[in-house]
């Protein structure tokens, strides 16, 4: 969520020009979807700048996506709903001017845009027929956490949720307190808004800013979210029905204990309050758990890993399940697990029954495992990551590296694709857990100082990756990859003089909706980019997106 202005600082720390390449495997032959161009070399050496194409060749309307409509304002406080066609609609203006504002998608023809007002949320709804407002109760908004926090962990049926910070956490000796504040209730029916509770606590071990699966735990099907709610005193396992608008309490601390020390899978499904030494799962059951020797990090489905706390090399890792009588399975790990981090996205067992295990850095050891020795150049700061099978052995798959997760954890929620980079450090490359396999990757060039700010927006067709480089001579360069579900195709290009501000959506065709950066007139403008032809279809001019991608 961002100021006019600091969009602005924004688009001038990065300049971009597009050169591309396509994946060999799949060379361009059929035509764009924004009209005929020649087929581009696959070389990742040749430039090939946007080409605006203003009147396009669509697909036929068989062929086209159904239609999704994106939302976007001008410098004259108009708001405009846009499809990945071209079509615009008018549907009023803003309700303030150049305040903080941020709008959350509902479904294809629907959004909640919020604002900050009289040190006071406010919320609207945005529909092709114009601009609602949401009756809130009063929400305050009186400092940056909460004025850049707002977000929309669940979206279901008639329901949105809404949660921001008004209480900052705070780390110690004792563990760390996540940010905390109230979660609201939006029924998209009757366009009113109450409080749910007062205190969820947010994440306490994710350093993405824009990361919400790590505290905002949703079931698979998107019904329920799980959640914390309290503070170190009296800390309370909380589930919101999204079905009905009711939340109910699972279960609540015996002991004192921050968010730290309390962890959940991804769904919620099961959780363990450290303190208590108690594994609880969302029907309330319990067991007994000896937190003082082992550590345990709940996965999904039901199940736990175990470990112990004081193996250096080589350890066992247990995947238990506790309620239930499932046999439990044993992998080896060649690491140490005398430190660990509780991160539920980057931790999966696969449908073959192996364990991909993300480790701790190498830093964090005093005494390194062996492994290290296998390797000439073994980074220090990096995690790795590991495929742990049942007949003991362990590979060493590549390092979630922190230059690649800037806004949220480089993974897909469902645990299929992870952004890695690779054990050689010659590419940043995306696994498919489920493959065991590497299906589209951005080489490093050694000629860059450093690499930063990665971005992946996993959707519904497919991935959208951005990361950045620093040259020597202090200018940037961004780098690109997508991947189509549909046709299995990925592209990769850079640029270093136009700016890709945001990407909206990547349709099943694989041609990208986007905002592009006019450094001259400081406006962005909505196009549809097809990265087999480099041809561009502009969809509203000089508008900024009022959906910042998540």
């Amino acid at each position: 969520m961002f100021s006019r202005f600091t969009r602005a600082l924004v688009i001038t720390c990065f300049i971009l020009n597009l050169i591309a390449c396509t994946n060999p495997a799949s060379p361009t032959t059929e035509p764009s979807p924004l009209g005929e161009a020649p087929a581009i070399s696959p070389s990742p050496n040749i430039s090939a700048p946007i080409e605006n194409t203003t009147e396009p060749t669509l697909p036929p309307a068989a062929e086209s996506p159904s239609a999704h409509w994106y939302w976007a304002a001008n410098a004259e406080n108009l708001v405009f709903a846009v499809d990945q066609d071209g079509e615009v609609r008018e549907i009023g203006n803003l309700p303030v001017y150049q305040k903080e504002f941020d709008a959350f998608p509902v479904d294809a023809e629907r959004a909640v845009l919020f604002t900050d007002e009289g040190a006071q949320l406010h919320a609207h709804m945005l529909t092709l027929d114009g601009i609602q407002p949401i009756e809130l109760p009063y929400l305050p908004v009186t400092d940056d956490f909460a004025r850049f926090s707002w977000s929309v962990p669940a979206v279901y049926g008639k329901y949105l949720v809404l949660a921001y910070t008004t209480i900052p956490g705070s780390a110690g000796d004792a563990g760390t307190q996540a940010d905390s504040g109230p979660l609201v209730l939006i029924d998209l029916e009757t366009l009113t808004g109450e409080i749910v509770d007062e205190h969820v606590n947010k994440d306490a071990y994710t350093d993405a800013f824009r990361e919400i699966r790590s505290w905002a735990h949703l079931s698979e099907d998107g019904r329920y979210l799980r959640y914390l709610n309290g503070d170190k005193n009296s800390m309370s396992l909380r589930e919101l029905d999204l079905s009905t608008g009711t939340a109910h309490t699972i279960y609540t601390g015996v002991r004192p204990q921050k968010t730290s020390s309390i962890l959940g899978s991804l769904p919620g499904d099961l959780w363990i309050f450290r303190n208590d030494q108690t594994l609880v799962n969302i029907h309330g059951d319990q067991t007994q758990v000896p937190v003082e020797t082992a550590a345990y990090q709940p996965l999904r489905d039901g199940k736990a890993m175990t470990y112990s706390y004081e193996c250096e090399d080589r350890c066992e890792i247990k995947v238990i399940s506790p309620f239930n009588d499932m046999e439990e399975l044993k992998f080896t790990i060649p690491w140490s697990t005398a430190v660990t981090l509780h991160n539920p996205l980057m931790n999966i067992l696969t449908e073959d029954q192996s364990l991909v295990f993300t480790a701790e850095p190498l830093n964090r050891f005093v005494n390194a495992p062996s492994i290290v020795n296998d390797y000439p150049s073994f980074p220090q700061s990096d995690s790795p990551v590991f495929r742990l099978t049942l007949d003991g052995k362990a590979r060493l798959i590549g390092f979630y590296a922190g230059e690649t997760s800037s806004d949220t954890v480089p993974a897909s929620t469902d645990g299929r694709y992870l952004f890695l980079k690779s054990v050689d450090e010659s590419s940043y490359f995306v696994y498919d857990t489920r493959e065991d396999r590497s299906i589209a990757d951005i080489p490093i060039d050694p000629t860059m100082e450093s690499y930063f700010g990665g971005a992946t927006h996993f959707r519904e067709n497919g991935f959208i990756i951005k990361i950045t480089a620093s040259t020597p001579d202090g200018t940037y360069r961004d780098s690109y990859l997508t991947y189509s579900l549909q046709t299995e195709e990925t592209f990769h290009w850079e640029s270093d003089t136009e700016v890709f501000d945001y990407f909206q959506d990547i349709l099943p065709d694989g041609t990208i909706i986007g905002e592009l950066a006019d450094m001259d007139t400081s406006a962005n403008r909505l196009i549809r980019y097809d990265p087999r032809t480099h041809k561009s279809k502009t969809l509203l001019e000089n508008a900024w997106g009022l959906i910042t991608p998540r």
